[in-house]
């Protein structure tokens, strides 16, 4: 169990307890036992909230103990990817596999394999680092084996592969025992799937912040992650097929976010309201501008050019109180 709070101005994250479960994974036996850790710290009455994953026993000792559920966002995106890339312990085609989902099958035990083979084969490890050099790699990179439970370990594993594509194709055409390497089309496929993935990873990283608080972001980079996803034109059929199940998945399983977000919402806030919004490069020689109206979410994105991200203050305002010198990079 871990807490997230606020000490004066800085957000805090400790973790209360780690323990072995005995009994039943039942959500009255869960909620017992979160309740008396809680208790012991005295804080069970300062919960405002509780983020889990989506497992019903979770859920329901949350519902038990009488505080608001949140699902946790990142973990839906790793469901979403899992989902859509067909990824599961069993790598071998099953007869109701459609043929896009058994191809996508096939792609990944042969990455799989590749990745394997170099990891337990000192001799083609070492061809593979000397090819490295010999192409004139700045840096030698190492292949990434993907791991069903860690949250974009398949994309890493696809985007390590990409990078390596020549000095594997070399290594493994004169290398006697290495695993087939893939075809051209296969190669295709990777390509139009990195850009798939990239934005899952990007923003898993970004809501597992533990600095700053997220919640408010979450909405709009989820909406930001469908746009992204939406843009994109695979070149290949496979690729268009995984675009669209990201689509239709994500669209799926954000609703459950959305509506926790909206049940969570103070109600006496009221409906949103249009806000202004002043950026300025130093918010403290410019205070005159605080005159924002109460504001019930704000999101904003600083893009500069080339689409690269800068340094600006944001200044905001509730009712006349002013919270200024927020810095978004």
């Amino acid at each position: 169990m871990t807490v997230h709070f606020l000490s004066q101005t800085q957000l805090k994250t400790l973790v209360l307890c780690t323990k072995k479960l005995d009994c039943n994974h039942t959500g009255a036996n869960i909620c017992e036992i979160m309740r008396e850790e809680l208790n012991k710290w005295n804080i069970f009455e300062k919960v405002v909230a509780v983020v889990t994953d989506g497992g019903a026993n979770i859920k329901s000792a949350v519902r038990h103990m009488g505080r608001s559920h949140l699902p946790c966002t990142a973990h839906k995106l790793n469901l979403i990817v899992q989902k859509a890339l067909e990824l599961s312990d069993n790598e071998e085609v099953g007869p109701d596999d459609n043929t896009d989902e058994s191809d996508l099958k096939k792609i990944f035990k042969k990455c799989r394999n590749i990745v394997g083979f170099f990891k337990r084969s000192e001799v083609g490890n070492r061809m593979l680092v000397e090819k490295q050099k010999q192409l004139g790699n700045e840096t030698v990179l190492k292949l990434k084996q993907d791991v069903r439970t860690r949250w974009n370990s398949t994309f890493l594993m696809l985007e390590r592969l990409i990078k390596l594509k020549e000095p594997l194709t070399i290594v493994m055409m004169t290398l006697k025992g290495a695993p087939t390497n893939l075809s051209s089309e296969e190669w295709n496929i990777i390509e139009d799937m990195i850009p798939l993935l990239r934005p899952f990873d990007k923003l898993t990283v970004e809501l597992s912040a533990e600095h700053y608080p997220i919640i408010s972001m979450v909405i709009p980079l989820i909406r930001g992650l469908q746009c992204s996803l939406a843009s994109k034109n695979p070149n290949t059929q496979l690729g268009i097929f995984i675009k669209n199940r990201l689509i239709e998945n994500t669209t799926k399983n954000m609703r459950q976010v959305w509506l926790a977000e909206r049940a969570l919402a103070d109600p006496a806030a009221g409906p949103p309201r249009p806000v202004r919004m002043h950026f300025v490069e130093d918010a403290a020689r410019d205070r005159g501008r605080n005159n924002l109206p109460t504001a019930n979410e704000v999101a904003a994105v600083f893009v500069g050019e080339g689409g690269q991200p800068f340094h600006l203050f944001a200044v905001l305002a509730t009712m006349n109180r002013a919270i200024d010198g927020f810095k978004k990079q």
